[in-house]
């Protein structure tokens, strides 16, 4: 029983209202391919902790974004590709990163810029019977727009942690998330942001 609640904890972070919608492929070809994303092996390089983890990566065309602090709001993209690594080692660790590319850099940059308000507003609340508190995070210097935050979420006692990225260049949208109820290394995750936003090009 306290897998389960664990484990729901890290989906909860990893598919919040700051998560990128996965969805089935669209019927033209994609413009965004698995050369836009860290691999398996690249993410596990940065952290070791996840050389067993379970690796999935999917098409992903669209964009879901923040519309206030439980909302959302959905653009449909061209083009998305996505990949989320998942194992647990005596508590759940997840790292998923994900590249949308939109129909507009207007779209692509009210998508970036509802994540900004969400982190701005939405400092504490609760969802599905967490309790969350977002905060700001420090990012590299990557992309033409950029967006971090942590959070924290709690229930029963248990503790989990999210670090977000949201990286913005031209049409494309990318976001990083790792989530671990430890504290995560702040030079590793922001290694992954780096070649997040290097490969979404």
């Amino acid at each position: 029983m306290k897998h389960l609640r664990l484990s729901a904890l890290t989906g909860l972070v990893t598919a919040l209202v700051v998560s990128l919608t996965l969805v089935g492929p669209q019927a033209h070809a994609a413009k965004v391919t698995g050369d836009n994303l860290p691999t398996g092996d690249e993410i596990t390089a940065i952290f070791p902790s996840m050389t067993d983890a379970e690796s999935t990566t999917r098409k992903s065309p669209r964009l879901s974004y923040p519309k206030g602090c439980e909302g959302e709001a959905v653009v449909k993209g061209n083009s998305g590709r996505s990949i989320d690594l998942f194992t647990f080692d005596g508590w759940p660790i997840a790292v998923t990163a994900q590249v949308v590319e939109v129909g507009s850099k207007a779209k692509a940059r009210k998508a970036t810029n509802a994540f900004r308000t969400f982190v701005k507003k939405c400092r504490s609340f609760k969802e599905d019977g967490f309790k969350i508190k977002v905060s700001s995070r420090n990012l590299p210097k990557v992309g033409q727009q950029r967006v971090g935050m942590s959070m924290r979420m709690t229930q029963e006692g248990m503790s989990m942690r999210g670090a977000i990225a949201v990286v913005r260049q031209g049409k494309r949208v990318a976001m990083v998330t790792v989530a671990d109820m430890r504290k995560i290394n702040t030079k590793k995750y922001n290694k992954l942001v780096k070649l997040a936003a290097k490969k979404m090009r």
